[in-house]
């Protein structure tokens, strides 16, 4: 009996090992290093994404009426700190009141000002070599045409980031964001529609010698 119990603890204790075995791999598959040329580690780097690809380089859709809004270019200023070990949460900021929108167009001839609100979080999730996924959070933004037409759009979207181009490519696969606070609009687009948003940021830190800018994990 006695030998039966002690197979029965080693088991036990063998499987409980494997499990904190998995436990602390998975966790290590969630640290992230962050590199920006020759920043120094707890560094605090200045980048700034600028649209690329073929005008109108930004696209939003209303998923729901089909409406889609777009502009010719645009850009994106944030931050993130260089460093090992880092959370995948949160691993970079995006300064949404001075985010730029140039030339906004959309249905019936609207033309539109494009405001962020609050600061985006850049979140990490998973890498492949040499791809970065996640997302951004906490996104808001008015979208206005004065008199015509104007509302409030929320939530997240999905990104990926390429070590070897250093390109922040929003995909607007999925319509993430909802639409609230509309005003006017023709009726075209309506308080709870859902909605995507495309575009490609080029990354560039402020500083020169900042570059180039990389994100890897572990």
């Amino acid at each position: 009996m006695s030998s039966r119990i002690g197979r029965v603890l080693a088991l036990s204790a063998g499987l409980g090992a494997a499990a904190l075995l998995c436990a602390a791999q998975a966790q290590a598959a969630t640290t992230w290093t962050v590199k920006a040329g020759s920043a120094g580690s707890g560094k605090t780097v200045a980048i700034t994404g600028k649209t690329i690809g073929t005008t109108p380089q930004i696209h939003f859709k209303d998923a729901t009426s089909g409406q889609t809004l777009t502009c010719n270019s645009g850009t994106a200023p944030g931050t993130t700190k260089v460093g090992k070990g880092r959370s995948g949460t949160a691993i970079g900021h995006i300064n949404g009141p001075k985010t730029t929108w140039n030339t906004c167009t959309g249905p019936a001839g609207l033309k539109f000002n494009v405001t962020g609100i609050n600061t985006w979080n850049l979140n990490a999730s998973s890498y492949a070599a040499p791809v970065t996924k996640g997302s951004i959070t906490n996104v808001k933004a008015t979208v206005v045409d004065k008199g015509v037409c104007s509302f409030t759009v929320t939530g997240m979207v999905a990104v990926s980031y390429s070590n070897k181009t250093h390109v922040l490519t929003v995909p607007g696969t999925k319509a993430t964001l909802k639409i609230s606070g509309v005003s006017g609009c023709l009726g075209i687009i309506n308080n709870g529609d859902h909605a995507s948003f495309n575009g490609k940021y080029k990354l560039t830190a402020n500083t020169k010698a900042f570059n180039p800018i990389t994100i890897t994990s572990p």
